[in-house]
């Protein structure tokens, strides 16, 4: 639960969210802005430039903290397990032989992810080096669904584009790439038709799987190379998905990782590991369930090892809970944007984030779901409640962020306020996201500057009144500051109890001046100086449905323009986000540059709020 801080009681803190939108919030900006603009400091730059004074929103603040979370994420995969990783990957291949199918399996598979790692153009001294040169190619090439060359298991290689952060550099790509196979990939305890995994396959992989594991686990140097690569990623993105290094170690000391494939062990041990009944919240590949064997399920089909698990996030969890099929027929007319075609049925194929604004008690998103058809289907109130639960689930902080939206969210406000604090609650969900777009297991249906003179004086400036969000944004920022040893976001604490502070004493629509001004006015400087970077476009991709070859994206394009008197010359002002949510091609997933480029030529689909575009 959250607290009061700074002496405000429950009920103040519960009045202030209760507070009505000032006036003007969101609407259309009758003032154009001159020169570029794609991003919130590019908004307050120009209020700079002009001598508008700034309108300091909710939605900037929420942007600036999720830009140094993501800042203390890529410091640490950059210094710690970037490095770390380069140095296992050989090490682990080091004390693994090639005698057996399952070794050599392990080779190839180690062979392909350091390969991805350093860039190197072949997999060094693969045991089988044309499946695994096949592989690497087809990472590389990153699209469509076909089955593995070397893994024998159909994947879905789209997966493995480069996107968000992590193609700002070759560094950072070749890391995402790497990492992401090796959540991708998984090592199944069950053989089935519905995979297409047949009995040797399944025991090989297990065995490659023990093979690694005991590699790990078996050298005080790798062990510590795997933890210092992994430690951090359960707090910041969520806990694994899937059976890890640490429950398959103590299974395979170095003595039994020979077991023969068709021997009698590696089945006896695949039965045993299933039999603890740890399966998959989310679906991590498309499985066929026409072919599902009796009593067999699908999470009991994609049951298994990863040698670096895809992270369970709240909102994938309960995104599979509705879809196909645990979510049946569509009952309606029409085609709403959840619909799908799977076996000549008409299926939820898709979730939407109407579900997800619906599902953390936005009025508004429960409205607009129930007014577009997305809610007709059979069995769809069962599945909204299996939904609601995965969301209580407790995952570090993903969890304490999605509390921090529920209270966001849960005032009774009506009209434009409650829009607003709808979106500001998908742009938050959208950038975090977009930071744990390697991590995040992703849910499926079953796929030049001159001499410039001194800007005019600005003598007031206005602040949104959200007390409580700017607090506990604070508050998360020390929490994972303390965490990560990631300094920069420590400063932003006090910025936002600063401003948590002012808008407790700052009646709603009421401009500040003196000290107070000079802050909101220089606080977009402050937090660029934080970030390091502006912020920009940014695209995300959340659930595959690899029946239609289709993905549902979420973006942030340009911000939406706030003034606090649009019809005065003297008003402030500030940006919000504007969302977009769409269908894309696996094959097309979109790249924060491609997305940019629609952006700047104003073709980007899919905007939810027609009301307040810049």
């Amino acid at each position: 639960m959250m607290a009061a801080q700074g002496g405000l009681s429950v009920k103040r803190l519960s009045a202030l969210c209760l507070i009505g939108v000032l006036v003007g919030l969101g609407a259309a900006a009758p003032r154009p802005i001159k020169g570029i603009r794609t991003g919130f400091f590019d908004v307050y730059e120009a209020n700079r430039a002009s001598g508008t004074p700034n309108y300091v929103t909710e939605d900037f603040l929420a942007l600036a903290y999720a830009m140094l979370v993501e800042n203390a994420a890529t410091e640490f995969e950059r210094r710690e397990a970037l490095p770390a990783l380069r140095e296992l990957a050989p090490s682990l291949r080091a004390r693994i032989g090639s005698e057996t199918e399952p070794e050599r399996l392990a080779q190839g598979f180690l062979a392909v992810f350091e390969a991805l790692l350093l860039g190197a153009t072949t997999p060094r001294e693969a045991p089988d080096s044309e499946p695994a040169v096949r592989e690497l190619a087809l990472v590389r090439e990153a699209r469509g669904v076909v089955r593995s060359p070397l893994m024998r298991q159909t994947l879905d290689y789209s997966q493995f584009r480069v996107r968000g952060k992590y193609a700002a550099s070759k560094e950072l790509g070749r890391y995402f790439q790497a990492v992401r196979y090796a959540g991708t990939v998984l090592f199944p305890l069950l053989h089935s038709r519905s995979t297409g995994i047949g009995a040797d396959v399944a025991d090989s992989l297990t065995g490659a799987a023990l093979a690694i594991s005991a590699a790990v686990s078996g050298d005080d140097a790798a062990r510590a190379l795997y933890e210092r690569a992994t430690a951090p990623l359960g707090y910041l993105f969520g806990p694994p998905d899937a059976l890890t290094v640490a429950e398959y170690a103590p299974l395979a000391p170095p003595e039994r990782i020979r077991w023969e494939v068709g021997g009698a062990e590696l089945p006896r041990l695949r039965l045993r590991l299933f039999a603890r009944g740890v399966r998959p919240r989310v679906l991590g590949a498309a499985v066929d369930v026409t072919q599902l064997e009796p009593g067999v399920e699908p999470a009991d089909a994609l049951a298994g090892w990863q040698f670096l698990p895809s992270r369970l996030t709240l909102e994938s969890a309960a995104f599979q809970e509705l879809v196909y099929d645990r979510v049946g027929a569509y009952r309606g007319e029409g085609e709403p944007f959840t619909m799908g075609v799977i076996n000549g049925r008409p299926v939820k194929a898709f979730p939407t984030v109407w579900e997800l604004g619906a599902l953390l008690g936005s009025v508004v998103a429960e409205e607009r779901l129930l007014a577009s058809g997305d809610t007709d289907y059979e069995g769809y109130a069962e599945a909204r409640q299996r939904a609601a639960g995965a969301l209580e689930l407790q995952t570090g902080l993903a969890a304490e962020h999605f509390g921090l939206l529920r209270a966001w969210l849960r005032p009774s406000a009506e009209g434009p306020a409650a829009e607003r604090r709808l979106h500001t609650a998908l742009g938050f969900w959208a950038l975090q996201r977009h930071g744990a777009v390697l991590y995040a297991k992703q849910s499926y249906t079953q796929t030049a500057k001159g001499l410039a003179l001194a800007p005019p004086a600005r003598v007031l400036a206005w602040i949104a009144p959200a007390e409580l969000l700017y607090t506990e944004l604070g508050r998360l920022a020390r929490e994972v500051a303390e965490r990560t040893g990631y300094e920069p976001l420590v400063r932003y604490a006090r910025l936002a109890e600063r401003c948590a502070w002012l808008a407790a004493r700052t009646p709603p629509g009421q401009s500040v001046s003196g000290p107070e001004a000079e802050f909101l006015n220089g606080l977009d400087a402050e937090l660029l100086d934080l970030t390091g970077r502006k912020d920009r476009p940014v695209v995300v991709d959340y659930h595959t449905d690899a029946s239609s070859g289709q993905a549902v994206e979420i973006a942030l394009g340009v911000p939406r323009i706030a003034w606090t008197r649009p019809d005065s010359v003297e008003g402030g002002r500030g940006a919000l986000f504007g969302v977009h949510q769409f269908k894309q091609p696996l094959a097309e997933r979109h790249t924060d540059e491609t997305w940019a480029r629609l952006v700047a030529v104003s073709q980007a689909p899919g905007r939810l709020l027609a009301t307040g575009a810049p």
